[in-house]
């Protein structure tokens, strides 16, 4: 493993149950057809987790943030296979400043 992407080839116990991993945030999301959108999700590892991977050694050098690969996600339906990828990340604050103009009066 790269220090900063883990592969489902290289550790497949880690995406056994990456659904349940799935549940909060998500870095990505865009509008695919109909009610089917391409995702990226947001995955944290804490030391809460170790409990759930008991067959994952070393399972420290997994904690932290990671990004999933995209993955396509609709009312009905998730293929969790599709997330094959999983890339470290850390939060970053972003300001986006915008200009308008008004009407003085």
């Amino acid at each position: 493993m790269e220090n900063n992407k883990i592969t489902k080839k290289n550790v497949p116990l880690l995406f056994v149950d990456i659904s349940e991993m799935c549940n909060g945030e998500d870095s990505y999301n865009e509008h695919r057809r109909g009610s089917s959108f391409y995702r990226k999700s947001i995955i944290t590892f804490t030391n809460d987790d170790k409990e759930y991977y008991p067959d994952i050694d070393d399972f420290e050098q997994y904690l932290g943030t990671w990004e999933t690969n995209i993955y396509v996600i609709s009312d009905d339906n998730v293929n969790w296979d599709e997330i094959t990828e999983l890339t470290r990340v850390k939060e970053v604050m972003k300001i986006i400043k915008t200009t308008e103009w008004i009407p003085v009066k």
